[in-house]
């Protein structure tokens, strides 16, 4: 039951009809309208969480078409939302690969694109080697 429901508002989210974004879209309108005060909605605590890390998942579908140029995978980025945070995207393909798209501003001293793929990628070797502890471990991630 949560599994349908999750997957059915996932679609919704993709076609744009998630509660979620419409709520950003008011609220961004009500920024952009220099709105004073501002809704007492947006005053909320609730709206003034900021998130370090954003993520999403491109659709597996994306597979379907057969990419000709060598090391070019399907995918695409998403930005972190935050100044000194990081967006992740992933798309998973097949039973042994997943590709993460990892970015954050450059102008913050805090974040580090690359190191923290690389700490992506030794996460999920060190969780491959609790279910085969025979698989040798490597530090040559394709990154």
């Amino acid at each position: 039951m949560a599994i349908e429901y999750q997957c059915d508002y996932k679609m919704k989210a993709m076609r744009g009809l998630g509660v979620d974004r419409h709520l950003l879209g008011l609220y961004i309108l009500a920024k952009g309208l220099d709105m004073k005060p501002m809704p007492r909605l947006f005053e909320d605590k609730a709206f003034q969480f900021t998130f370090k890390l954003s993520t999403s998942q491109t659709p597996t579908h994306m597979m379907k078409r057969k990419f000709k140029v060598p090391n070019v995978c399907p995918g695409g980025g998403f930005g972190t939302v935050d100044k000194d945070g990081y967006g992740v995207s992933y798309i998973v393909i097949g039973e042994d690969r997943v590709n993460f798209y990892v970015n954050s501003k450059r102008s913050c001293a805090e974040t580090d694109s690359t190191r923290f793929g690389e700490a992506i990628c030794r996460a999920l070797w060190d969780m491959r080697s609790l279910y085969e502890p025979d698989v040798p471990h490597s530090d040559n991630f394709i990154c």
